[in-house]
């Protein structure tokens, strides 16, 4: 009795005998990867004793890791979930801690070009650099302003 899943298989009587993994020898336990039919297999043979018959015990390496295969897609969705969770969320906070600041300093700088001398302390950033370019600012408009009283 020949008993094959691959019903096409079976009715077409395919040969499996010229197979690689026939002609290699495996140690008793040993398993290899095999191609059949242009498909990638996972098997064993086992010999028949008495019969001189070779019995390959096989399945598709598809079946065969499509576990593997769903659980890293699983993964890898949800890779990508935690990452545009924590883009949203740092999206958020570099819009509060740099881009704030930043749009007043603009503010302040055409206030100044205006005329207008801003009389608040620029906002902390969170950020040394930033908060070091608020007080260069604030310094530079002070002057400015003061030069401009002494002139007038």
């Amino acid at each position: 009795m020949i008993v094959h899943p691959d019903r096409e298989l079976v009715k077409i009587q395919a040969n499996v005998g010229n197979l690689y993994i026939f002609k290699k020898t495996l140690a008793p336990g040993e398993v290899e990867f095999y191609y059949a039919e242009n498909r990638l297999s996972f098997g064993r043979i086992v010999n028949v004793t008495g019969t001189g018959w070779k019995l390959l015990v096989g399945c598709s390496a598809y079946s065969l890791f499509q576990p593997v295969i769903a659980l890293g897609l699983l993964i890898g969705l949800l890779v990508v979930f935690f990452f545009m969770i924590l883009l949203f969320a740092l999206k958020k906070e570099f819009r509060e801690s740099v881009v704030t600041p930043l749009v007043g300093y603009v503010k302040k700088l055409s206030a100044v070009a205006e005329g207008n001398y801003p009389t608040s302390a620029s906002q902390e950033s969170g950020f040394v650099e930033l908060d070091e370019l608020g007080k260069v600012f604030d310094s530079m408009a002070e002057q400015v302003r003061e030069r401009e009283h002494e002139l007038i």
